[in-house]
C-alpha cells in the first residue's frame, strides 16, 4: 500500500507516495532512485503528523524539522511499530492535560518521516515523505516558554495497544467465541463451528471497535476439505474411475460396499483407514473461550499459534493484517490441524536421499540487497555452530484406544554413510518363546542337546545343536527350547540395515565394539523386517498376529548419504551431534496417502451446490448413499515423525546465523521481508530475514538491521510428490515386488 486517504471538510485528500509504488512499469528507475537514497549519509529529516481523532478522522497537521528519537519495527512481536519522537514546533501555550489539546488521550497519531530530496528523480517532491505508522499516543511531554520553540516528546505505540489491555480490548466476561446457536428453517436451535476468519473479524471489529474495512485477513480459508475415516462394519471399496472436470481428465473412485467381481487396481478400506474428504467450514479444531480479564491478542496468540506460520500486526496506515509470514516454514502444531483439513499432506517418500527429507518452501526473490561498500556501514555475523546436528532422533506415543497400552514410535535419521552389503557366516533365525518374533543371533553350535548334559548354560547366550536344529536358551533357572526357522553358514543381507544388525551380532559374539545404531536394531529390527524372506513384513503375508507395516510401525532408521549437499555434516566429518525430540503429538512413522476424492451424500438437498463446489476447485468428487455417508467419521489424526524428521533436518543444518547491520537509514523496509546480503570481509553472502529495524531521526543517524539466515531450497531439488507405487517402482526397498505393493498399502 502507498496510499493513505484524509477527509477534510467533506473532500477526500489522498498521500501519494509514487516512488513507494510496486506496481510502477519502470522498476529499474525506481530501485535507482531508493539506491541513491543511500549515499547522503548526513540527510536531513523532517517530521510530519497528521493529528487524528478517535475515529481516525484528520483533523491537524503539524510539521517540524527532527531532533531526536527513533522508529522501532519489530516482526517478533504483535506490536510491530513503536517510537519516540522528538521534535520543535513554534512556541505557544501547551495544556497537555486538556483533552481538546491536540495532544491528548483521545487522539492518534499517523507519523511521516521526510528526507530532503537531493537526487534527480521526482522532483515534484522536495521532501520525500515516507509512512512509518499509525500510532497511539503512549506518552506526551513538551519543553516550551513564550519565547522560544516548544520542544515536543512523544511515546508511541501502535495500534496493537487497543487490543493488548494497554488500552482496550479487555473481555469483561467469558465469552465462547468458536461455536455460536442459530436457528433452523425449521425452527430448530443447532450450535454450529464458527468459522476461523469469522472470529478473528468478530475479534476485531466487535471487541477492538476495528471497523472492516480495516481488517485484512489473508491465506486463511472459508472452506477447507476434512479429513474422513471409514468406520463401516464392513469394508469400503474404491474403484477408480476418470472424471472430467472443465475439460481435464481426473482419476477418482466410485465407493461402494459392495465387493466388486473384478479387485484389480480396487483400494479395499477397513476400519479406521482414512478414505477421503468431504468439504466444510474452516473452523477451529478445539474449543476457543475468552475468560473475563483475557485480551484480544491473547486469542489472536492461539489462534495464531494454532494454524502455525502465522503473523498478524498493524501496518504504516493502521490497518490491521492476519496472514501466513510468506519466508518461513509452516510446521508447528497446527500441521495436525492443516493435515487434518487438507490444505497439506504427507507422502510416502523413504529413499533415504537428501530429496527424500527436504522441504517445500516458498522461494521468493529479496526485496532489497544490502552490499558492502554501497550501504552497509558495519557487519556483525554470528554464525551458531550448536545449531548443526546430523542424528535426529523423533519419539512420539501411539495410542491404542482399545487395548490402552501406548507403544514408542522411533524414527532415526542419521547422516552418515550406508555401509557395503557383505557376507556373514554362521547366521540362526529362531522365533524367541516369549514374544514370537524371529530374530536372528549367531549361536554357539553345539552337537548334541544342551539340556541333556545336566549343566547349566551361559545367560544370553543361544545354543544351535546342527544335529537336529535345536534352539535352547539358558534363563539363569532352566533351559528354554525356541522355535527354529533358518540356519545360514554364509548369507548377505539384501537391505543395509539388516547390514548393520549383522555387524553387530558378529561383534556381540565376539566381544568387540558393535556399530552404535545396533541396540535400537537389535531391539526393533526384527518387528519390522522379515529376516527370513528379506522383505518387511505384510509383503507377503498378512497373518492374525498384527506385526505393524511400515506406516504404522513403531521403528525406522534411515541414511542419508555423505555424497548430498549437507555431507560436510556427516558424522564422519563433525562427530555425533544428537538431536532428540520427544513429541507425543507424533503417533505414527509414516502417513499413508488419501484418495483425492470429495464424499457427497445423494440425499444433500444441496448436491448441485456441493458438486459445483468440487468443480470450482477441480476436486474430484463422488456420490454416495446414505449407508456410505453415515460411516464417515472424523479422520487425518495422523501426525508422522517423518514430517517431523523433516523440519528438523531443515532447521539444524544451517548455522542459524544471525547478521546486525548498521546502515544508512531505509524508510521503507519492513520486518519479515526477505532480504540478500553480500559482504566480502565477513564472506557472507545469502538471503535473510529481517527480524528488527531502529530509524533514528538525528540527522548523521544510522539505522540498525537485526536479520536471521534464510536458507534456500533449490527447487529443482525439491522432491516431486510419490506414493507407495513410485517408491516401489523404483526398488527403494529391496525384495518387495511391484505386484505386492498394494499388500503393504492397505496393510
Amino acid at each position: 500500500m502507498n496510499e493513505f486517504y484524509e477527509v477534510k471538510g467533506g473532500r477526500v485528500f489522498v498521500k501519494k507516495y509514487p516512488y513507494l509504488q510496486n506496481d510502477t512499469s519502470d522498476k529499474e528507475s525506481q530501485q535507482a532512485f531508493l539506491k541513491s537514497l543511500e549515499w547522503e549519509i548526513n540527510q536531513k529529516k523532517y517530521v510530519l503528523i497528521t493529528l487524528l481523532d478517535w475515529d481516525e478522522n484528520p483533523i491537524k497537521e503539524i510539521q517540524g524539522e527532527a531532533v531526536s528519537g527513533t522508529i522501532n519495527k519489530d516482526g517478533n512481536s504483535a506490536m510491530r511499530r513503536t517510537g519516540t519522537l522528538n521534535f520543535t514546533v513554534s512556541g505557544g501555550e501547551v495544556n497537555i492535560e486538556d483533552i481538546n489539546y491536540i495532544f491528548s488521550i483521545n487522539k492518534k497519531i499517523f507519523v511521516e518521516i521526510g528526507i530532503k530530496n537531493n537526487t534527480e528523480y521526482y522532483s515534484d517532491y522536495p521532501i520525500l515523505w515516507f509512512p512509518q505508522g499509525l500510532f497511539v499516543l503512549n506518552k506526551f511531554s513538551c519543553v516550551s516558554s513564550l519565547s522560544s520553540a516548544v520542544n515536543i516528546t512523544l511515546n508511541l505505540n501502535d495500534k496493537m495497544s487497543l487490543l493488548n489491555g494497554d488500552s482496550g480490548g479487555i473481555f469483561p466476561s467469558t465469552v465462547i467465541l468458536d461455536t455460536l446457536r442459530t436457528q433452523e428453517p425449521d425452527g430448530s436451535y443447532v450450535t454450529k463451528k464458527v468459522p476461523i476468519i469469522s472470529i478473528i473479524q468478530e475479534l476485531l471489529n466487535h471487541f477492538g471497535n476495528e471497523p472492516l474495512n480495516n481488517i485484512i485477513i489473508e491465506d486463511v480459508p472459508l472452506r477447507a476439505k476434512e479429513v474422513m475415516k471409514w468406520v463401516g462394519s464392513s469394508p469400503l471399496y474404491l474403484i477408480p474411475q476418470e472424471q472430467t472436470i472443465d475439460n481435464i481428465n481426473y482419476i477418482t473412485y466410485q465407493a461402494t460396499i459392495d465387493e466388486p467381481a473384478d479387485l484389480t487396481n480396487v483400494l479395499i478400506k477397513s476400519y479406521g483407514d482414512d478414505v477421503g474428504y468431504l468439504n466444510t467450514d474452516f473452523t477451529y479444531p478445539d474449543e476457543l473461550i475468552a475468560n473475563a480479564g483475557d485480551n484480544i491478542v491473547n486469542i489472536l496468540d492461539t489462534i495464531k499459534n494454532t494454524l502455525g506460520n502465522f503473523e498478524y500486526f498493524y501496518d504504516e496506515f493502521g490497518l490491521f493484517h492476519f496472514r501466513e509470514i510468506k519466508n518461513y516454514l509452516n510446521k508447528s502444531q497446527s500441521s495436525v490441524l492443516l493435515d487434518r483439513l487438507g490444505t497439506s499432506g504427507s507422502n510416502l517418500i523413504f529413499t533415504g536421499t537428501l530429496s527424500a527429507y527436504e522441504i517445500e518452501i516458498s522461494n521468493p526473490t529479496e526485496v532489497y540487497s544490502f552490499d558492502d561498500g554501497i550501504n552497509i556501514i558495519s557487519i556483525n555475523k554470528n554464525p551458531n555452530y550448536t545449531n548443526i546436528k546430523n542424528d535426529y532422533i523423533i519419539h512420539g506415543l501411539r495410542k491404542n484406544t482399545f487395548s490402552g497400552i501406548n507403544s514408542d514410535v522411533f524414527y532415526h535419521l542419521a547422516i552418515d554413510k550406508k555401509p557395503q552389503l557383505s557376507e556373514h557366516s554362521d547366521i540362526l533365525l529362531y522365533k524367541e518363546t516369549d514374544t514370537d518374533y524371529t530374530k536372528a543371533i549367531v549361536p554357539l553350535i553345539v552337537n548334541s542337546n544342551p539340556t541333556n548334559s545336566g549343566l547349566p548354560g551361559i545367560i544370553g547366550l543361544i545354543y544351535y545343536n546342527k544335529q537336529d536344529n535345536t534352539v535352547y536358551s539358558w534363563d539363569g533357572e532352566k533351559w528354554k527350547e525356541h522355535v527354529f526357522v533358518k540356519f545360514s553358514a554364509f548369507v548377505t543381507p539384501t537391505d543395509w540395515r539388516t547390514e548393520l544388525y549383522y555387524q553387530g551380532l558378529e561383534a556381540q559374539k565376539n566381544g568387540t565394539q558393535s556399530n552404535r545404531y545396533f541396540a535400537e536394531l537389535e531391539a526393533f529390527w526384527p518387528q519390522m523386517y522379515d529376516l527370513e524372506n528379506n522383505c518387511f513384513y505384510r509383503v507377503k503375508e498378512k497373518g492374525s498376529k498384527r506385526i505393524q507395516s511400515l506406516c504404522d510401525g513403531n521403528y525406522f532408521l534411515d541414511f542419508i548419504e555423505p555424497t548430498s549437499s549437507i555431507g560436510i555434516f556427516s558424522v564422519n566429518n563433525i562427530g555425533i551431534r544428537t538431536l532428540v525430540d520427544n513429541n507425543d503429538d507424533v503417533n505414527c512413522l509414516f502417513a499413508a496417502d488419501i484418495p483425492n476424492l470429495v464424499f457427497l451424500s445423494v440425499d444433500d438437498t444441496n448436491l448441485q451446490e456441493a458438486i459445483a463446489e468440487c468443480n470450482a476447485n477441480f476436486q474430484p468428487w463422488t456420490q454416495v448413499t446414505k449407508n456410505v455417508y453415515n460411516a464417515l467419521a472424523l479422520g487425518g489424526f495422523y501426525n508422522p515423525a517423518y514430517e517431523q524428521i523433516k523440519y528438523q533436518l531443515y532447521a539444524h543444518t544451517n548455522y542459524a546465523t544471525t547478521i546486525n547491520l548498521t546502515i544508512i537509514p531505509n524508510l521503507y523496509l519492513e520486518p519479515n521481508s526477505r532480504i540478500s546480503i553480500n559482504d566480502e570481509s565477513t564472506n557472507t553472502h545469502g538471503n535473510y530475514i529481517i527480524q528488527t529495524i531502529t530509524i533514528p531521526l538525528e540527522p548523521t543517524g544510522t539505522s540498525s538491521i537485526t536479520c536471521s539466515e534464510f536458507i534456500d531450497r533449490n527447487n529443482s531439488n525439491l522432491h516431486s510428490p510419490q506414493t507407495w507405487q513410485d517408491i516401489l517402482d523404483q526398488g527403494s526397498w529391496g525384495n518387495i515386488k511391484n505386484d505386492s505393493w498394494q499388500t503393504v498399502y492397505e496393510g
